[in-house]
């Protein structure tokens, strides 16, 4: 099969089919680093990141011209999986950034919501949520009086994927901009590259993942970010899966078309 065979996959929504096609593509030519690398980014999309990883390593063996741009990639693969670890088993992220924001409300909610304690979880985010001093700034170049995720569980704070391999919360009142770059490949869809400027003046590239953690493995639209569907967990606690969204103003914006937010 061929790379616009995968990427017509793609634009019709079926990860799955993309992925068994790529797999195919390497199995006729091992050697084909192009398809191979195409197989990885597809295997991120699907959380298969044990698989993935494998390939960009082999990757880095077959081109060792290559091996700078596979080791970032490793490094996400990384940061991806301290990432399912905070949501999966508790292991919690460290703060980038300064901030006068308590994000322990976040941290002990998430904790309530693995041992099952939903209503518990939606008290701690109703505190937290309460506590939350608005920002105004420009999404987009449109203007807002505030600014936050749709998804009760990250209302403070947004998550990001360093190119260290670390995962890392940065709270929303210590973001001064952010500065997206355009989606060109499929591990685009899962991580939006951008430039982050932080109020304390710390710069540098991060990845914000698009998709919310838990896609079903069979709901492909979803792990695509092709929609995004809310579940109330608890009384005023909503949990999102599929494509994040952000609540700007009154409008809400899709974490795929997001190309600037300032505050201030």
């Amino acid at each position: 099969m061929t790379g616009t065979s995968i990427s017509e996959r793609l634009a019709d929504g079926d990860l799955t089919t993309a992925v068994a096609e790529a797999t195919e593509a390497v199995k006729a030519a091992p050697a084909d680093t192009a398809a191979r690398g195409l197989l990885a980014e597809l295997l991120c999309l699907a959380g298969q990141l044990e698989r993935a990883d494998t390939h960009f390593g082999l990757i880095g063996t077959q081109d060792p011209g290559a091996a700078m741009g596979v080791s970032l990639l490793r490094k996400l693969v990384r940061a991806e999986a301290a990432r399912s670890d905070w949501h999966q088993a508790g292991r919690l992220p460290e703060v980038l950034g300064e901030t006068r924001v308590d994000l322990r409300p976040y941290v002990e909610a998430g904790l309530a919501l693995r041992l099952g304690e939903a209503a518990r979880a939606g008290e701690l985010l109703a505190q937290a949520e309460t506590a939350r001093v608005p920002r105004a700034g420009r999404c987009n170049d449109r203007p807002f009086e505030d600014f936050r995720d749709l998804d009760d569980r990250y209302g403070g704070f947004i998550e990001v994927l360093t190119g260290a391999g670390d995962y890392r919360w940065v709270a929303l009142d210590a973001v001064r901009r952010i500065r997206f770059a355009a989606p060109r490949r499929p591990r685009d869809l899962l991580w939006r590259e951008a430039e982050l400027e932080l109020t304390d003046d710390l710069t540098g590239t991060v990845y914000l993942p698009a998709i919310y953690m838990g896609a079903p493995d069979d709901d492909d639209p979803l792990r695509l970010g092709r929609t995004s569907t809310w579940v109330e967990a608890a009384p005023g606690l909503v949990c999102g899966k599929g494509q994040r969204c952000f609540l700007a103003g009154e409008e809400s914006v899709g974490a795929l078309d997001l190309e600037t937010i300032e505050f201030g």
